[in-house]
């Protein structure tokens, strides 16, 4: 059974975007695999909680330690962040439609 915010981020998506909630303040395993196993996939941009955002164009430009704890972010020129899940503030899911505003 799907939970309350797999739900969330496939309304959330069939809409076209939107901003994933957040429980407690903090980014969960389950939220965060919600958006970045969805499907159709749709681009994203992960707000830190110190103000950095940080887009994902493709699941090609993320991935996720095997723990769950951190997540590594590549941009196109090949740089790369690796991000505490736990310091992640919300979750920007774009429209299918649109381009990568956020860098």
């Amino acid at each position: 059974m799907p939970s309350r915010y797999s739900q969330r981020a496939a309304r959330l998506m069939s809409r076209g975007g939107g901003q994933y909630p957040l429980s407690y303040g903090a980014m969960t395993i389950e939220q965060f695999n919600d958006v970045l196993h969805a499907d159709p996939f749709r681009s994203f941009t992960i707000h830190m909680g110190d103000g950095r955002i940080f887009f994902v164009k493709h699941r090609d430009f993320i991935a996720r330690s095997p723990s769950g704890r951190t997540v590594t972010v590549y941009a196109e020129n090949d740089k790369l962040s690796i991000l505490e899940l736990l310091l992640m503030t919300e979750l920007e899911i774009h429209a299918s439609d649109q381009p990568g505003a956020a860098a």
